[in-house]
């Protein structure tokens, strides 16, 4: 398996050996700069040393004498001078602009190969499945903000230095080399080249970071392409591809070709691992691992397919890319080829609590899966002042809704990065200030009178003010409303509403097994049946057993026979939504939004869950 074509891997590849060289160039200009300190300190050294040699006799006792100045240049060197701490801030200075550029080089990796695992499964299927291109700007942004709930950053190893661990570690090295060469009588060539021996362990550090960031973000980029694939109803495993040769770990070698299920893990010797450069297995199963994912597709179920256009016979990646893009921008006017957006839809959610599973172990993306199976993944519609103004006033029953959501960040570019995701349809929360809760929906200060009250005005003014005191300085206030027909629950009832769709669904196959009950007999059935049918008498049905016998044993058997389906059914449902965060649950019975009340100075907080009912006022 280990020769299996891959371009992106290749690609990948040659971005690293660019990423290398520029390390390596970033290193020696650092070494040649040490190099020149250190003539310069050592200096006033090298010739007393010299001169005290040529003068020296070979005697025992002025043996001695230039033993004990030789140690006492040493501790003047390095522990009266500053030499040996300007070596060490050359050091770390030389690895965080090494990190700066692995860096700058994963939202770039991550995204190509994100994107190009996409395409790889639309040729395996022969299938368009309109793609959103992950956009490396959004990446970059994302990990530059250090937001730990974010997706990218759960996912990628980003190496990053720790100055004050990386300067002790420095000044040792250098200390112990400069000392044990002047100890030793060296030259300053000779202690030059001791120091020397320090950036390359510097240098080949950095590089084991940099080969271990890339195949993080080269892997975890195809996965998210794979997960979306996966819930687009697309049958696919994911299958380790080795780089066989005597430098590939024997564990790895042994995992060439094994497949797992998507998000699954496979079991190495050290345990388990998601996928090569996974930041969360043991490290010694990660650390310049040069292997990568290959998705292994059987096929698409064609009631999803029915979405999607056919694949043009031999298209390329780069015409695949292109379509992609301009499907993006909307396609230009009377080009051939263009490829238009779809117009903006509103989608209505459905209860599909029956149907919908959650995958093990999967909480991360749980609100994902609900969402993308509802529909609700779509963008929001930005409008202007006026129309704004109007959809506020339709909203919530005609009683008017208002919304506010601050963003901050510390700089510009990243702030701008943030609302083309919102734009987008695609969530940022920062949960250092808030936002965990109810799954990952957008948290908003709300107000349900349709008033721009003081109280949101309140809440966006503390939110800006603790982001500024860590450090993000740039924020802008995002003001919202929802469409006329979103459907939005009160927190305090999610778990009453969710009790009711188990019972609505149970009220379902009563009704199936026994055609001659009412509704409201049916509902008495349900509510007298209860959790158990040991023991149950059917009341409604006693008048059967006087005047139809064979039709009551009939009705009994028959509703045996839903009671046990209705079990199998439920039992379903119930693992799979029995840690469902609140959010999830909400969506997954059809809701839109989930009115939190309470909170904060506003007096209530809207979840929103249904991108496309999302309406925002244009800026």
């Amino acid at each position: 398996m280990g020769t299996v074509n891959d371009p992106a891997h290749e690609w990948t590849d040659e971005r690293l050996t660019e990423l290398e060289r520029a390390m390596r160039d970033e290193y020696s200009q650092a070494a040649e700069e040490m190099r020149d300190r250190l003539d310069r300190a050592l200096r006033a050294y090298s010739s007393e040393k010299a001169q005290r040699e040529k003068a020296m006799d070979n005697t025992e006792e002025a043996m001695k004498a230039h033993r004990e100045w030789l140690r006492m240049q040493a501790i003047q060197q390095t522990r009266m001078g500053s030499m040996v701490d300007q070596l060490a801030d050359a050091a770390v200075n030389a690895n965080a602009r090494a990190m700066d550029m692995v860096r700058d080089a994963v939202p770039t990796i991550y995204s190509e190969n994100a994107n190009r695992a996409a395409f790889d499964v639309d040729k395996a299927v022969g299938y368009d499945t309109k793609f959103t291109l992950v956009d490396e700007s959004t990446v970059r942004a994302l990990i530059g903000s250090g937001v730990t709930d974010s997706p990218i950053l759960r996912e990628v190893r980003v190496p990053k230095v720790s100055r004050p661990k990386d300067y002790q570690w420095n000044r040792q090295e250098f200390t112990s080399a400069v000392t044990q060469g002047i100890l030793q009588g060296e030259s300053i060539p000779d202690i030059v080249k001791r120091t020397r021996s320090i950036f390359g362990m510097n240098r080949a550090a950095a590089f084991r970071a940099a080969r271990t960031a890339t195949t993080s973000a080269e892997c975890a980029g195809r996965v998210s392409s794979y997960r979306r694939a996966e819930r687009l109803g697309i049958d696919l495993m994911q299958e380790w591809m080795a780089t066989v040769d005597p430098r590939t770990r024997p564990s790895h070698v042994a995992l060439d070709g094994e497949r797992v299920e998507v998000g699954g893990s496979w079991q190495s010797e050290h345990g388990p691992i998601r996928y090569p450069g996974d930041p969360q297995a043991h490290p010694s199963e990660v650390y310049n691992c040069r292997c990568t994912l290959v998705a292994a597709v059987s096929g698409i179920d064609q009631s999803a397919a029915a979405r999607f256009s056919r694949l043009p016979e031999g298209m390329t990646y780069e015409d695949w890319r292109e379509q992609a893009r301009r499907r993006m921008e909307g396609g230009l006017a009377g080009e051939p080829g263009a490829v238009r957006a779809p117009d903006r839809r509103v989608v209505e959610g459905r209860d599909i609590l029956g149907t919908w599973k959650r995958r093990p172990d999967e909480f991360d993306f749980e609100i994902e899966d609900v969402l993308d199976a509802q529909g609700f993944d779509g963008k929001p519609r930005v409008v202007d002042a006026d129309e704004f103004d109007q959809a506020v006033r339709q909203a919530n029953n005609g009683d008017g809704l208002v919304m506010q959501r601050t963003y901050s960040a510390p700089d510009q570019s990243t702030l701008d990065a943030y609302r083309d995701m919102l734009y987008d349809g695609k969530w940022y929360v920062d949960c250092s200030t808030g936002g965990a809760q109810y799954g990952q929906g957008m948290y908003c200060a709300a107000d349900y009178t349709g008033k721009l009250s003081d109280g949101i005005k309140e809440e966006m003014q503390h939110y800006i003010s603790l982001n500024e005191s860590r450090g993000a300085e740039h924020a802008y206030v995002e003001t919202m409303t929802l469409d006329p027909s979103a459907k939005i629950i009160r927190y305090a009832n999610i778990d009453a509403e969710f009790a009711r769709a188990e019972a609505d669904s149970f009220l379902g196959v009563v009704k199936k097994a026994n055609p001659r009950l009412t509704d409201r007999e049916a509902a008495a059935v349900v509510r007298e049946y209860g959790g158990t049918r040991s023991g149950s008498t059917f009341n409604l049905a006693k008048s059967w057993e006087r005047e139809d016998p064979d039709g009551y044993d009939a009705f009994i058997e028959a509703q045996g026979k839903a009671w046990d389906e209705y079990k199998d059914a439920i039992e379903e449902v119930r693992l799979a939504t029995a840690s469902l965060d609140d959010g999830s649950k909400a969506a997954a019975m059809g809701y839109d939004a989930i009115n939190a009340e309470g909170h904060g100075a506003s007096g209530s907080y809207t979840v929103v869950l249904n991108r496309t009912k999302l309406i925002i006022r244009r800026p």
